[in-house]
């Protein structure tokens, strides 16, 4: 039989080798770990760790049982922020810091904890670094959790405010599902839908599955006023194919499933098969100011004026949408949908304005819109693409119909409440309302001899998605640039160099570096600062990768699903560009509300201490990632 020592060395052994981070050990370090641990019990309730006490001098990692991590609020009541147990760890952070400890650690129940010192686990870590980065990346990501979720749901608000970020799709279900066969007459369906009191009714195959749909607006539109017989089969009718959305979604992606099609039914559907109809009453329902709303009166608008009146309700969907704790980016993408059905509505009154183009056409826009990354409205990026002319007279006919076009677009766009872009990247300036040979030209030059001004100069444009007609020419122009892109390693250099300019506003004993001065005195910039160098570094990875996504969480996910980035890093760089976005969003949501201009510069002392910890930590890993990418370009080597 084993003795003692032996026995619990070994059971140490086999469970490091089982638990992320500690998997990434050689063996004769998990071999090292194990001859110095000790296992040690907590009863329930026991504090291991006292918040504003001594700092711990070990990591404890659970064996078995689970621990409550709580901070102590300024009411004296003990807030949850996170429970532990199996396999994880806690005391990291203070323990590498040497400084009290930030919150409670109590036994939540019987625990049994694996401690192992301070000085080995610096050591190991400093002899592998794999493990050292994985082990600090656990630390930081509970730390973004905990503050996301202390963000999110601080308020003291009801539970039904925010349904439409929580509930399923499911429990919007008002009625059983009506459906018909295609052999069924229009004068039978319009029966159904009356005897049943619904306002649509699926259009099922021989085997049961849904393939269109039929509303009471089509039978008004199509048979009504069109004066169609009504025994005609229902299939002559209906639209189709049937736009679906799985049953345990959230009723938000309903809702922008309905915004990007442009429609008011959706069949919900189980494994396949359908089980109900939501339509837009059910969602708006759920909210007073809905998107929905905003959306429904933009498409109803047929001049600016009208346009300008009705996205006045806009301002309100932000702070709205925040306040029911939808995610930053789930917030930019309504308000991406907007705004293209917005420039979508005014390309349409342009071309009946100024008559059918001479040629087709792509107006993109550029920057955080073309990434669908906007919130509150931002200044005017856009520029316009129009296909190659025949000759010299057809070029000179486009060139001035798409002048008079861009510029009244621009100029009805700020009457709706974009601003003019003060940089001029807008397609009323002549030089971003070109033919595609041109803009190919542009990308050849920009990419092939690189010079840090003309590199800095065209970022924006690397962002760009077409908007309206899909004319195909911005597909065509994505799709040069990213070939070129592809072994260009001096280009990435450069927009690589352009990605660590701003290093985040931490110092070296992790104090936030301020402004000292000025009208933004004791602020740091979370744009500038946080999220813009996230984007930028994802923006240059995505492009090495010819990646055709804008979005940046597009596009890390895109990293992963090519295995040009792990699965780990791209979570840790989602979850700290929601956080810094989520922060950026509450303070600017806050200015909105005492009417003041929305900016990016927030006073770290306005916010909660784990908060503030949680900001210390996330600008760590934006810089870890500007390190990597320092040495991954060899940016040291740039002229």
């Amino acid at each position: 039989m084993q003795n003692q020592p032996e026995l619990l060395h070994n059971l140490t052994v086999d469970f490091l080798r089982q638990h992320y981070p500690f998997d990434l050990l050689t063996e004769s370090e998990i071999q090292g770990m194990a001859q110095a641990a000790a296992l040690d019990f907590f009863p329930k309730d026991t504090q291991i760790l006292i918040q504003d006490g001594q700092p711990s001098e070990f990591l404890y990692v659970i064996q078995k049982g689970s621990v409550r991590i709580s901070v102590r609020a300024e009411s004296g009541d003990d807030i949850i922020l996170d429970m532990r147990s199996e396999g994880e760890h806690f005391g990291l952070t203070s323990m590498m810091r040497g400084t009290a400890s930030q919150m409670n650690v109590t036994a939540a129940e019987d625990m049994l904890g694996y401690v192992f010192p301070k000085q080995l686990i610096m050591q190991v870590m400093q002899q592998n670094a794999v493990f050292g980065e994985s082990l600090l990346h656990t630390s930081a990501q509970r730390y973004l959790d905990s503050t996301l979720r202390e963000i999110r749901y601080s308020d003291a608000r009801g539970g039904s405010e925010r349904l439409l970020f929580t509930l399923p799709v499911r429990a919007l279900i008002q009625r059983l599902l009506v459906s018909c066969t295609v052999e069924t007459t229009i004068q039978q369906a319009a029966v159904m839908m009356r005897d049943r009191r619904v306002s649509s009714i699926i259009v099922n195959d021989a085997r049961g599955k849904g393939i269109g749909i039929v509303t009471d607006r089509d039978l008004r539109n199509a048979v009504v006023a069109a004066g169609r017989s009504a025994h005609q089969p229902i299939s002559a009718i209906m639209q189709s194919p049937v736009i679906t959305i799985d049953q345990d979604d959230l009723a938000f992606e309903a809702l922008l499933r309905m915004l990007n099609a442009g429609i008011h039914h959706l069949l919900v559907v189980e494994q396949g098969q359908g089980v109900g109809v939501v339509t837009t009453s059910d969602l708006m329902r759920l909210q007073g100011s809905s998107p929905l709303l905003v959306a429904k009166d933009v498409n109803h608008q047929n001049t600016v004026e009208e346009l300008a009146i009705s996205l006045q309700r806009a301002n309100q969907i932000v702070p709205l949408m925040f306040k029911e704790g939808a995610h930053p980016s789930s917030i930019a993408r309504v308000i991406a949908e907007i705004n293209d059905r917005v420039t979508a509505k005014l390309l349409t009154l342009a071309e009946q304005r100024f008559g059918p183009p001479p040629v087709a056409y792509s107006w993109v826009v550029l920057g955080s819109e073309g990434r669908k990354e906007q919130t509150f409205k931002t200044d005017q990026d856009n520029a316009l693409i129009y296909a190659d002319p025949a000759d010299d007279a057809q070029l000179q006919v486009a060139q001035d119909y798409f002048a008079r076009f861009a510029d009244w677009v621009g100029g009805a766009l700020e009457q709706c409440g974009y601003p003019l872009c003060p940089g001029n990247y807008m397609a009323r300036n002549p030089r971003w309302c070109q033919p595609l040979r041109v803009w190919r030209r542009y990308f050849s030059n920009w990419i092939e001899t690189p010079e840090p001004a003309q590199v800095l100069y065209s970022t924006i444009f690397f962002d760009m998605r077409a908007v309206g007609k899909a004319s195909g020419l911005a597909a065509a122009l994505q799709d040069h640039f990213l070939r070129l892109v592809r072994g260009q390693g001096i280009f990435l250099a450069h927009m690589a160099r352009l990605a660590v300019e701003h290093t985040p506003p931490i110092g070296f004993f992790r104090n936030f570096v301020l402004d000292r001065s000025g009208p933004h005195k004791n602020t740091l910039n979370l744009k500038e600062r946080g999220t813009g160098p996230i984007v930028d570094l994802v923006r240059v990875f995505a492009l090495e990768h010819g990646i055709s996504e804008t979005n940046t969480l597009e596009r890390l996910r895109a990293l992963v699903s090519r295995g040009a980035m792990g699965q780990a890093e791209a979570d840790q760089l989602e979850n700290t560009l929601e956080f810094l976005m989520l922060l950026r969003m509450r303070h600017q949501v806050e200015q909105v509300v005492q009417e003041q201009e929305p900016d990016n510069f927030l006073n770290p002392k306005l916010l909660s201490e784990l908060e503030r910890t949680s900001l210390k930590q996330a600008f760590q890993i934006v810089s870890r990632e500007q390190a990597a990418v320092t040495e991954r370009y060899q940016l040291g080597r740039l002229a």
